[in-house]
């Protein structure tokens, strides 16, 4: 007695696609997961725009959030100074990123107890766990 067999390629085929869809599906949403977590951003613009949000307001703890481990000493002696009484605008020139480092150029327009000072500076950026972070001393920004 002979049994005939059919081939399960194009079942298997199919089996294969649906498992590299759910694949490709779970990588997206983990990624915009990572990068939406906390606040912080995918991009180095947007993590600059939050940092900048949070010196504005000011909000020490989402500065610290969107800030390299390194910056977080001068975020508590900036926090603990006089700068309450002043305002600023910026407007990013250039963005240059390679890999997971990012530099910003921008042009910084800043008044402190009403004294008007313009800039151009470049801004550190990295990319950590969880987005683009700001790496760079709090004198950049004063």
């Amino acid at each position: 007695m002979s049994v005939a067999v059919e081939s399960s390629a194009p079942h298997r085929h199919r089996v294969l696609l649906a498992v590299a869809a759910a694949i490709v599906t779970v990588v997206a949403v983990a990624l915009v997961l990572v990068f939406s977590r906390g606040g912080l951003s995918g991009t180095p613009v947007g993590a600059l725009r939050g940092f900048m949000t949070a010196i504005n307001e000011p909000n020490v703890a989402d500065m610290k959030r969107y800030s390299c481990p390194a910056m977080l000493g001068d975020i508590d002696q900036w926090a603990e100074g006089e700068y309450r009484d002043w305002w600023y605008r910026w407007d990013v020139v250039e963005e240059r990123v390679q890999g997971g480092l990012a530099t910003l150029t921008i042009d910084f327009t800043m008044a402190v107890q009403g004294e008007v000072t313009e800039f151009v500076r470049d801004v550190t950026m990295s990319l950590e766990s969880g987005g683009w972070r700001v790496c760079d001393t709090m004198t950049t920004f004063l």
